[in-house]
C-alpha cells in the first residue's frame, strides 16, 4: 500500500485481493513442481507458501530499487518510476493510458498529436529527461487529453503506433469482445440466488481443456 495511491494522498489498497491471488497461484505451482519432482525419485515433499512471501515476491522493482540504491519508492500515482510519459490521462468522456516507452515512440506521439515542438525541448529529448521532469510533461500532454474522447484519443494513438487503451468499467471489460472470444464470463445456477454469471478459469488447455461448470458449494455443503 505504501507505493500504490496519488503522491498527496494515503496509502492505497490495490482493488483485488492481491494476497489471496497470487499465494494461489504460487501454491499451484509449487504443487505442480512438486509433483514434477515425485514422478522422477518417488518422493513427495512439503509445499510451503507464504501470502507475505508471495506478494513480496510481485513488488517488481520496488525491492531492487531499495537494495541497490537506498531510495525508498514512494507513492507515484499510475505513472511508471522509470518510464515517461507511461500514465493514465483525462479525455472528454473517461481515461485512457499512455505507454510511450522509449524515444521512437515518444516521437511518433508528438508528431500524432501536432505536438512536435517538445521534440526540441531539452527537458523531454530523453526518457531519462522526462522522467525527471514529468511533473512539467504530464500537464502539457493531459492538456491535450482532455480536448479528445476516448475513442478519439485511440484511434489518433492507435494509428499512429502509439500503445493506449481505454480505462475500462467492469461493465465493458465483460461485454468485450475480447473476453467473449476467449469464453472468459460463463453462467451457472446456484442453489440460492440462481443462474449467476462469473469468470471462467484463464488456463486453456489444447488437449485437456477445462471450464467452471458449477457454482462454489454453500457453506458446509462437503463437510
Amino acid at each position: 500500500m505504501a507505493i500504490t495511491g496519488q503522491i498527496d494522498g494515503p496509502p492505497t489498497r490495490v482493488g483485488s485481493s492481491m494476497g489471496d491471488i497470487f499465494s494461489e497461484s504460487f501454491a499451484t505451482t509449487g504443487i505442480l513442481a512438486a509433483l514434477r519432482v515425485r514422478d522422477k525419485n518417488g518422493l513427495g515433499q512439503e509445499v510451503d507458501i507464504s501470502m507475505m512471501d508471495a506478494v513480496l515476491s510481485v513488488l517488481e522493482n520496488a525491492v531492487v530499487r531499495y537494495t541497490v540504491t537506498g531510495e525508498i519508492p514512494q507513492r507515484i500515482g499510475s505513472g511508471h518510476p522509470s518510464i515517461a510519459p507511461f500514465d493514465v490521462f483525462e479525455t472528454k468522456d473517461g481515461w485512457v493510458v499512455i505507454a510511450i516507452g522509449n524515444d521512437m515512440l515518444w516521437e511518433k506521439f508528438c508528431k500524432a498529436v501536432d505536438k512536435t515542438d517538445l521534440l526540441n525541448d531539452l527537458r523531454f529529448t530523453t526518457n531519462p529527461r522526462r522522467s525527471e521532469n514529468y511533473k512539467e510533461l504530464k500537464p502539457i500532454i493531459t492538456e491535450w487529453s482532455k480536448e479528445k474522447t476516448v475513442e478519439e484519443t485511440l484511434n489518433i494513438l492507435i494509428n499512429a503506433d502509439v500503445p493506449v487503451g481505454e480505462v475500462n468499467t467492469i461493465d465493458k471489460i465483460v461485454d468485450d469482445p475480447n473476453i467473449k472470444l476467449r469464453e472468459m464470463i460463463v453462467e451457472v445456477d446456484h442453489p440460492l440466488v440462481g443462474k449467476v454469471k462469473i469468470t471462467d478459469t484463464p488456463i486453456k488447455l489444447s488437449l485437456t481443456p477445462g471450464k467452471v461448470e458449477k457454482a462454489s458449494p454453500l457453506l458446509g455443503q462437503h463437510t
